[in-house]
């Protein structure tokens, strides 16, 4: 089953995600964590859409990786977040608000939040205000899992490949100390 998986590099299959967002930026969710190795899991959804990238930290700048698209016959991530995740911008009033922060007596940060996370998510080309907030991005330190328990031998199988890549052309990330 995890055969029928083409495993892409991760900055590959970034830029499909981003050129879909931009395309539609509504019902997106993502998952983050890290797993049992300390390579970082990330699961970004949009309806029953999967993307799953298993990652490696090389330096604050980079990151290389591996990942794969599977589909589901339900959006799985519904129940996790009551927000989608998308760009939000953030109207002056809101950034007001934001500012009075504490000082107001009918608001509290969460409110302000809420009321922010109730502006529809828009497109990279379509952000007009001088903040734009990104998310909610969910952590989990069961990422993969979440999916389905099925799961386990894809997420095995974008191990070895990233292992095979850090051994390649990242040694030092394997064995920090030799």
């Amino acid at each position: 089953m995890v055969d029928t998986y083409m495993i892409h590099p991760a900055e590959k299959i970034k830029e499909r995600i981003i050129k879909r967002y931009n395309s539609n930026p509504d019902g997106w969710r993502i998952i983050f964590g890290k797993d049992n190795y300390g390579h970082y899991n990330t699961a970004i959804t949009q309806e029953t859409d999967i993307w799953i990238i298993k990652e490696e930290q090389i330096n604050p700048y980079k990151h290389v990786g591996f990942g794969t698209e599977i589909s589901t016959d339900t959006d799985i991530f519904k129940k996790i977040s009551p927000y989608t995740f998308g760009l939000r911008p953030v109207s002056d009033k809101q950034i007001d608000n934001l500012s009075k922060g504490l000082n107001l007596r009918n608001k509290k940060f969460k409110d302000i939040f809420s009321d922010i996370m109730r502006n529809n998510p828009v497109s990279i080309d379509e952000i007009d205000s001088s903040i734009v907030l990104q998310g909610p991005i969910v952590s989990s330190e069961r990422t993969t899992n979440i999916i389905s328990q099925k799961n386990q031998e894809l997420d095995a199988k974008l191990r070895k490949e990233l292992k095979k890549l850090l051994y390649k052309k990242y040694p030092q990330t394997l064995n920090p100390y030799s």
